[in-house]
């Protein structure tokens, strides 16, 4: 009777090509046929996706070593994980993967709050330590006490790596007088592996700014909803010789309108709204006609509109951009 080589090859390699893949499969194996009986399974999130875990406790009662159940899960450093409604931050992990993907979690003391240029508030979950400087000694015990310096670790992502040195933020909860820091040091190595991880920020202590600050909000430098486009000079009437005068001449005045956003750009392909208050008495004495961007008004020859003045006022169809402008009737001289 002939073998199969091939098909035995390929039912020995079936869970690995070496004995000690083989073990490492066996073992994943077990731990996840067992780990739904095991007290330390857990169910977390990962990210914002559910997940089966394995969690032991630590010394430090804030931190735990966490591993999934399933091998083909992956945990990266800077993770965050909710656990009980608790955040934490993945602050370590194993190089060695083969059965157990070890990390630990700590759990998360603050939520910091901040803008970024907008009037959205990110909430980012972190972990805040005092920091301690040693001024000498006393009978033999080292002295230490705060330096108003504090460290943060937060996860290295799209918004925390746009803070920057001397960005201000408030670190306390809502009260009279919150506690604000300054940025002095920013760490993108040191917790970070590859493109994953945490950033770690130095702060020093700082004072609050009435002016800018919402200690109601716990945010410096504070910027609210933005504003709508501004109706004042977003609109400015122009005339065809610079001067908002018109002669007693029988000829035709040509007024134009410019659109500016709030930064200063033109804006074109707007629906323009003209309207014409004439002196009372002598509307007859004028002629006043519109054509979209531009109107065009005429005086009769009458030298009692000498000195008469015509409101003339523009406005975008939708309102947001208007101007006025009197016009004085003059000589033709």
């Amino acid at each position: 009777m002939s073998i199969n080589w091939d098909l035995y090859n390929a039912r020995l390699n079936l869970h690995g090509n070496t004995q000690k893949d083989r073990i490492i499969k066996e073992f994943q194996t077990i731990k996840e046929n067992k780990a739904m009986t095991n007290p330390s399974c857990k169910t977390v999130i990962i990210e914002g996706i559910s997940k089966q875990v394995l969690i032991d406790s630590k010394t430090d009662k804030n931190k735990f070593l966490m591993s999934p159940v399933n091998h083909s899960d992956t945990i990266l450093l800077g993770n965050k994980v909710v656990w009980n409604n608790i955040n934490f931050l993945v602050t370590e992990l194993s190089i060695d993967k083969d059965v157990y993907i070890d990390s630990t979690i700590e759990q998360c003391n603050y939520t910091l709050p901040y803008q970024l240029g907008t009037s959205t508030i990110i909430q980012e979950p972190c972990i805040v330590e005092d920091t301690q400087t040693t001024i000498g000694q006393d009978e033999g015990n080292i002295i230490t006490v705060p330096d108003n310096i504090k460290r943060i670790l937060v996860q290295y992502n799209f918004n925390t790596s746009q803070l920057k040195e001397g960005k201000r933020l408030f670190i306390d909860r809502v009260c009279d007088n919150p506690s604000v820091y300054e940025i002095t040091k920013i760490n993108r190595i040191t917790y970070m592996d590859g493109d994953n991880g945490l950033i770690e920020f130095t702060l020093k202590a700082g004072s609050i700014d009435k002016t800018t600050d919402r200690p109601d909000l716990l945010i410096a430098n504070y910027k609210s909803e933005d504003a709508t486009i501004p109706t004042v000079n977003s609109a400015t009437i122009t005339s065809s010789d610079d001067k908002f005068t018109i002669k007693i001449s029988g000829y035709q005045k040509e007024f134009d309108v410019v659109y500016k956003d709030s930064d200063g750009n033109i804006l074109s392909d707007i629906e323009s709204i003209w309207n014409c208050v004439l002196p009372s008495g002598y509307e007859s004495e004028f002629t006043f006609t519109t054509d979209n961007d531009k109107c065009y008004l005429t005086a009769s020859r009458n030298i009692d509109l000498i000195g008469k003045i015509i409101k003339l006022s523009v406005s975008s169809q939708d309102g947001k951009y208007t101007d006025e402008k009197d016009i004085k009737v003059v000589g033709i001289i």
